[in-house]
């Protein structure tokens, strides 16, 4: 019982974190664009359409919420995997050497990038759409709020990539 509470702590302890980072990284582009700037960069604005409103982002919000949820579930897990010895994960460059760390990593920027370009294309098909990717195309003038707010389907959908690849 005692690892399932440690297990379910790192999660909400994750979830706090990805909050938190999100917050740093997001709020001040939001704050600066979307509400100081506001007026003043309206004529430049490419899109005619109004802007979008209180209701926008509270669901961009509400779908960035579930996406920092299920990575944090998604990382603890894979850290919990990594520390009892079941993935391929090392500490030490040198137990396989600088020339395999330096092509592995281009080689997963390679399949990342492979991966996710034709599940991407893959969420188009009328019979995935709406269940995976329907929330993405809702945000139809992004904000930097817009940048998390993806399906949770979707979601799990691309974490696939990341746990093959530990």
């Amino acid at each position: 019982m005692g690892n399932s509470n440690q297990f379910f702590l790192d999660i909400s302890e994750g979830f706090l974190n990805g909050a938190i980072e999100y917050a740093i990284l997001v709020l001040p582009f939001f704050l600066l664009f979307w509400i100081i700037l506001k007026n003043k960069l309206k004529r430049i604005r490419i899109q005619e359409a109004p802007r979008a409103n209180n209701h926008h982002f509270i669901h961009d919000l509400k779908y960035t919420v579930s996406t920092l949820f299920i990575f944090a579930v998604m990382d603890v897990s894979l850290l919990y995997l990594q520390k009892n010895g079941y993935t391929l994960l090392y500490d030490d460059v040198n137990q396989y050497g600088w020339l395999f760390f330096i092509f592995s990593i281009v080689f997963v920027l390679f399949l990342h990038d492979t991966f996710f370009y034709w599940t991407h294309r893959a969420m188009h098909h009328p019979k995935l759409y709406h269940f995976f990717h329907r929330v993405h195309h809702e945000s139809t003038d992004p904000s930097p709020l817009t940048s998390g707010s993806f399906h949770p389907g979707w979601k799990w959908v691309c974490l696939i990539f990341k746990a093959t690849n530990r």
